[in-house]
């Protein structure tokens, strides 16, 4: 049988920069790789390898399109 793997990432929204000023913006930690129990039950971790090429290119592909839709949304397309 085939053990559960699991991943995981920590978000903190930080509103203020270092002069007080409202700058909202997100620090992220992700894991890059799996945990998963191992054969004698102890959680073992497993390393990714890095996205291709190709996957960042589809990732920044499908943000692109969206953040356009959200710009038409709101009238606020160049």
């Amino acid at each position: 049988m085939a053990s559960a793997r699991r991943s995981g990432s920590v978000t903190v929204i930080q509103r203020f920069g270092g002069g007080l000023n409202l700058n909202v913006h997100f620090h992220t930690l992700l894991l890059d790789g799996v945990f998963f129990e191992g054969q004698e039950g102890a959680l073992e971790f497993r390393p990714l390898p890095p996205p291709t090429d190709y996957e960042v290119g589809g990732v920044l592909a499908r943000v692109a399109a969206r953040v356009q839709r959200l710009l038409r949304r709101r009238g606020l397309d160049p």
